[in-house]
């Protein structure tokens, strides 16, 4: 988790003096930048915290010139590939044993700072 969070940025979300949530994104060139870890605690989940992440991502990429979101989420994270795709992600690859050589996966993208097409 060091890892991750050293090479990007991290938001995290509170509530009160208590972190419930987080999102790292890495850059991946001057336009598109990689979400490398989304979460939110088990018990909040369902309350908008990981859509309200999401959107302070987003407008923070905007700001700073990308225009391109990424991620790999696996298939069988049902609530995950719930949240992006009703976000406005959209799957560009499926990707066999993406996680550890054995967890299915797919690729998705989302324009941001665009507007919907």
């Amino acid at each position: 988790m060091q890892r991750l969070v050293q090479r990007g940025t991290t938001w995290v979300a509170w509530r009160g003096d208590v972190p419930v949530g987080f999102a790292c994104v890495h850059p991946l060139n001057h336009t598109s930048a990689d979400l490398c870890a989304i979460a939110v605690e088990e018990d909040l989940r369902g309350l908008g915290i990981g859509r309200a992440l999401l959107a302070h991502v987003e407008r923070s990429l905007v700001g700073a010139g990308i225009h391109e979101l990424r991620l790999h989420t696996a298939h069988a994270n049902l609530s995950a590939l719930s949240l992006f795709l009703e976000c406005g992600f959209r799957v560009e690859q499926c990707m066999p044993r993406f996680y550890r050589g054995v967890y299915d996966a797919c690729a998705m993208t989302k324009s941001v700072g665009f507007p919907r097409r």
